[in-house]
């Protein structure tokens, strides 16, 4: 039983983990091979689709913006989510041609969110 438990509190945790190590494989290749938008792609989408799926994280509310007790379907908090995380991916990817900008800028996001 108590196993159950911590697989339960880990899995989010085990899945985002996944999820980056999927990221840092495909940015490897990347500087390998110097892949394209059309390659980097996939392998971010399997990635977010890693830590939704496997992770069970998704945004079932979004706070402010809904009256209260308004929660999105699953439909729309899966595709909103994946949306999300490819779309920070690509914000950070941009910003990996200036030395240490995204690094400084992950670091600094990680600290404000609490992370």
């Amino acid at each position: 039983m108590p196993s159950r438990i911590i697989f339960k509190i880990l899995s989010p945790a085990i899945a985002s983990f996944q999820g980056a190590c999927i990221i840092v494989l495909f940015g490897l290749v990347d500087d390998l091979k110097n892949l394209g938008w059309a390659s980097k792609f996939p392998g971010q989408l399997i990635a977010a689709l890693v830590v939704v799926f496997y992770g069970g994280i998704k945004v079932c509310h979004l706070g402010e913006c809904l009256p209260e007790g308004i929660r999105l379907t699953d439909c729309l908090a899966v595709t909103l989510t994946l949306l999300a995380i490819v779309g920070v991916t690509n914000a950070i990817n941009l910003s990996d041609g200036l030395d240490g900008f995204a690094g400084g800028t992950s670091l600094l996001t990680s600290f404000a969110s609490g992370g």
